[in-house]
């Protein structure tokens, strides 16, 4: 409107499109990203060798992330300063995802509802045994092994996985 643009650049461009997915769509990107946010932040703040949780990146691939990488950067730069030691703390992530998951619009969360997806294309359905070894391992896998962050996912104790984990070893 101003005729800053010419009207046929609009067109040229148009035709380079990028698709960017969500960071819940791309959780493998986690890791790098965390510890780019990392050093970010302990630049800004004047902190050095900031460390970094192992269990940390699979904590938070229990979360969707609907601000995506935004909420990402906010939630590291917001728990740099709180942190006391050189080693940031799980519980602050702990405690954001724990507050917020249930904020969570659901369509961050599921494309299609559980029901929908599990059971639609089963022949037979599992024996409760057999839903609950899926289950179990299926937490275990997203928390990379990490039985508490697993427990969580599905709402149940640390021990219950142990005791699972040796009956069926």
């Amino acid at each position: 409107q101003a005729g800053r643009f010419r009207n046929d650049l609009y067109y040229r461009l148009n035709s380079h499109k990028i698709t960017l997915p969500p960071l819940r769509e791309r959780l493998d990107d986690l890791p790098l990203l965390v510890d780019y946010f990392v050093t970010l932040a302990a630049k800004e703040f004047g902190r050095q060798d900031i460390d970094i949780p192992g269990e940390l990146v699979s904590l938070l691939t229990t979360y969707p992330f609907p601000g995506n990488i935004r909420e990402l950067r906010a939630l590291i730069f917001d728990a740099l300063p709180r942190c006391r030691s050189d080693r940031l703390s799980l519980s602050f992530f702990r405690e954001y995802i724990d507050k917020n998951k249930n904020n969570v619009d659901p369509v961050f969360t599921h494309k299609t509802s559980f029901r929908e997806s599990f059971f639609s294309n089963a022949y037979r359905l599992p024996t409760v045994k057999e839903a609950t070894d899926m289950l179990i391992e299926e937490a275990l896998k997203r928390a990379n092994g990490n039985k508490t962050i697993a427990a969580k996912m599905l709402g149940i104790t640390r021990q219950t996985i142990v005791k699972h984990k040796k009956e069926n070893s």
